[in-house]
């Protein structure tokens, strides 16, 4: 949210994020809807276990959290991203079954099904809407690589933020101490 602020200047932003309903989504979304912001979630499959269904019932009942359809069109998907500040999305397959051979066929199966999703220069055309990514980055997957490429500073300033937050996390953890 740090580098969306600093690209936005604001916190009541539109949020899009495409991929799996995962930890991510489910911080990001927890976050965007207490700063203000509305947050779009196309996530057609989930690899979270033991959310509360309360988690997204609640959020849902703020009016700033929608899940898309994951049936929506191509051209109703470009009007959401056209009408969003940014769109995220994070890895598919989690990174520790990435290349691991014995996952092979649960990777090419949600490839197959996510691969619509994909975000790419026709979904992205003639819109200002950043692109971020928590990484770790596949290209040819979840972004194709030009997209990446245009958005890499965005990414990768994103990167840098999060590594700083971490940090004074670490030291507030391992001190009790906000001001050192």
């Amino acid at each position: 949210m740090l580098t969306l602020y600093e690209k936005t200047g604001r916190f009541d932003v539109k949020v899009l994020y495409i991929g799996a309903k995962n930890n991510t989504f489910n911080s990001l979304s927890e976050l965007v809807v207490a700063l203000g912001g509305t947050m779009y979630g196309l996530t057609p499959f989930s690899q979270v276990m033991n959310v509360d269904d309360t988690f997204y019932t609640n959020l849902e009942k703020t009016g700033r959290y929608i899940e898309l359809d994951p049936h929506i069109s191509k051209d109703d998907l470009k009007k959401t991203v056209a009408d969003a500040d940014c769109v995220y999305t994070d890895t598919w397959v989690d990174m520790e079954f990435f290349t691991n051979p014995e996952y092979k066929e649960k990777k090419e199966a949600i490839n197959k099904m996510m691969m619509p999703y994909q975000i790419d220069a026709d979904l992205m055309a003639g819109t200002d809407t950043l692109v971020f990514h928590d990484m770790p980055v596949h290209p040819g997957y979840e972004i194709t690589g030009e997209v990446l490429e245009q958005h890499l500073d965005t990414i990768l300033d994103e990167a840098e933020n999060r590594r700083h937050a971490e940090k004074g996390l670490l030291v507030y953890l391992l001190t009790g101490k906000l001001d050192w």
